[in-house]
């Protein structure tokens, strides 16, 4: 068993490559690199201070390095875009609480009340 993902392990998981086509067509119209939107994306998250990076030549670090310039920035439809291809759905009990809260039940002291 191999502890490094491989290619094989995400070639048939539909989600992969809609977040690729996301990030594939965002990078197109703004003329950035997949990288770039990627990275960028993680940036522009709510709580996210900094993101590590890696690359194995300059050119790659160089490439990474041009998503933290100030001068652009994902709009609010392409933050969407990317969001919606990404989402996944809730784990339990997760998905249940939200039901619950979102059927008007609210807790008070842990205790959920109607």
């Amino acid at each position: 068993t191999d502890s490094a993902p491989g290619f094989s392990q995400f070639a048939d998981d539909s989600s992969a490559w809609r977040i690729l086509d996301a990030l594939r067509d965002i990078a197109k119209e703004t003329g950035k690199t997949i990288p770039q939107i990627s990275l960028k994306w993680l940036l522009q998250q709510a709580g996210v201070a900094s993101i590590v990076i890696g690359a194995k030549t300059i050119s790659q670090l160089e490439d990474n390095m041009g998503a933290g310039v100030d001068s652009w920035k994902l709009t609010p439809e392409q933050l969407h875009r990317l969001r919606e291809a990404s989402d996944v759905p809730v784990p339990y009990p997760y998905g249940m609480i939200e039901r619950v809260e979102k059927n008007g039940r609210r807790k008070r002291d842990g205790v959920l009340i109607a």
